[in-house]
This record gives structure tokens, sequence and C-alpha cells, in this order.
């Protein structure tokens, strides 16, 4: 087992379908037997908390509810997540997704020795269909989640490619079990220090649903100074299991007809980011300082 003593796992959560609830489950039951010491903070962000009903949540853990009746507020859930840890390192850790917990021990090795943060995987996310994850009920292994893996040869192939500069990563690539859509993956699994974590204010609150969140903080965390590592091996995936998607709220449905009080969460985190990547250093560290924390 992997000792995860100096690790809290914070996971920001909304439950709006029984899909998300097992997945939920899925992943916290698989660290829990692969890892000791393991601490898991859940950020509940909804009307009702419903996630107790699903995770059979060891003394250690914990689940923070947030009230919430409108677009799910991922960003300030994995910051109160953040707040309210107290170890020396925290993991950001998606609801849907898993990796080998060897993974993140991986790199926090990497950033004992490295200042930076670190994403547990090589960049590249299976993201699992609905067969896989039935397989995946039945048999919560590491051995099971290796049998997913997609053809190794053309995944090497692509990757070397796309490292030479060709033209770029095939749209999308289906196998049996997963599909495969890109190796430059920046989301899912971050790594950092607490400290640092605090010293960048976090997540950017001004992201709402989804969308743009996880290319604002990585490209704030290269422009402040930091260090991105990422896993290197061909079999450190990410894997990311399958849901629907339904929503809680009447307001998060809206997708508005571009009348003067629209507000599209999407376009407004994609404005946000473009925003944040257009700073300098010193204009961004300046930027930062107003934000609440």
């Amino acid at each position: 087992m992997v000792d995860f003593k100096d690790i809290d796992i914070v996971v920001a959560s909304r439950i709006d379908n029984h899909e998300r609830a097992i997945n939920a489950f899925l992943s916290y039951t698989f660290f829990k037997q692969y890892t000791k010491n393991s601490r898991f903070i859940y950020v509940e962000d909804s009307i009702t908390p419903v996630l107790s009903e699903y995770i059979p949540l060891c003394e250690e853990d914990k689940i923070i509810h947030s009230y919430n009746d409108l677009h799910f507020k991922k960003c300030a859930s994995y910051n109160k997540g953040i707040r309210e840890a107290s170890r020396k390192f925290i993991l950001c850790l998606d609801l849907d997704c898993v990796v080998k917990p060897e993974q993140i021990i991986k790199i926090k090795d990497i950033l004992k020795k490295e200042p930076g943060f670190g994403m547990c995987y090589n960049g590249m996310p299976l993201y699992l269909n609905y067969k896989a994850k039935e397989i995946f009920r039945n048999h919560q292994s590491i051995e099971t989640l290796d049998t997913f893996c997609p053809d190794l040869k053309m995944i090497s192939m692509a990757l070397e490619n796309y490292k030479r500069g060709f033209p770029s990563w095939p749209d999308r690539m289906d196998y049996e079990y997963c599909k495969v859509m890109g190796c430059t993956a920046v989301g899912g699994c971050l790594l950092g220090l607490r400290k640092d974590f605090k010293k960048i204010k976090g997540f950017n609150e001004k992201f709402v649903g989804w969308g743009y969140e996880d290319s604002e903080m990585v490209s704030r965390m290269r422009i402040l100074g930091y260090d991105i590592h990422k896993c290197n091996q061909r079999l450190d995936f990410l894997y990311h299991f399958p849901h629907t998607t339904t929503t809680v709220t009447d307001a998060e449905t809206t997708r508005y007809d571009g009348g003067p009080d629209t507000f599209d969460p999407y376009l407004e985190n994609q404005k946000e980011c473009t925003k944040i990547e257009e700073m300098t250093k010193q204009e961004l560290w300046k930027h930062i300082k107003g934000w609440e924390w």
C-alpha cells in the first residue's frame, strides 16, 4: 500500500445524478484500497447534501456542504477544501477520476526536490465507457485499469508525432473500453504543496460551472514562475468514469438568447482565462493580491 500520510485529497463535488454518485464511490473505495493514511475532504456544492449516502466515509474523512442553487462553483469548492486541509501536500482530484496511487507519489517526490505543481498522469486521460465502468465496479484493481489501456503502439506513434511538431493529435481515437482525445490535458489530478496553493490564492473563483478553470490555473502557475511537472510513463494515465450530464436548477439550463442580461458561464470563463494568460508576472501578482482567501 502507498502511504498518503502527508497528502490531503480535496474533491469538489456536485452529485447531480446517480451515475456521478457511483463514480464518487468507485474513486473513493479504489484509493482506500491501495493507500494507507489517506484523508479525503469533499466539498459538496448543492442544495441538499447527498454524498454521505453513497460513500462509506472513514473517521478521518470529511464532507463540507456548501449550499448553492445555481451554477456549480467548482473553483470555490476546491478553495474551501484547500483551506480546510492541514497536511503538507494537497491533491485536487476530480470526482469522476482515478489514477494509480504510485503516480501521485512520483509527482510528490519530484516536488520535494523541485518547486512547482504536478499533474499526476502523462497528460492523457482515458475516457472510459460504460462497459469498462461496469467491469471496474465488479473488479476494482490496478490490474483491471491496465486492461482498459488502448493500443500502446498507436499511442506511442501519436505522442512522437506530437513531440516532433507534426500537425496535431487525432481528434479522437476509440478503443474497446475507452476513447482518447489528446495528450496535453492538465486537469483532473493536481498535486502541490499547501503553502504554494495558499500563495497563488488557489483556484480562480470567477469561474463557474465547467470550462477553462484548469487551463487558467496552469497558465497562472507558469506565469508566476512555477514549473508544471507530469508523469512521463506511457501507462501513467488518468481514468475518467462516464456519466450523463444533468442539471440541478433551471438557472443552470439557461443558455441565454443574447439579450442585455445574458450570462453564459462557459463564455465568461473563456474570457477570464484569456485575460489571465495575457498578464505579465508582475501584473498577475498584483491582480491576485486582491482575491479573497
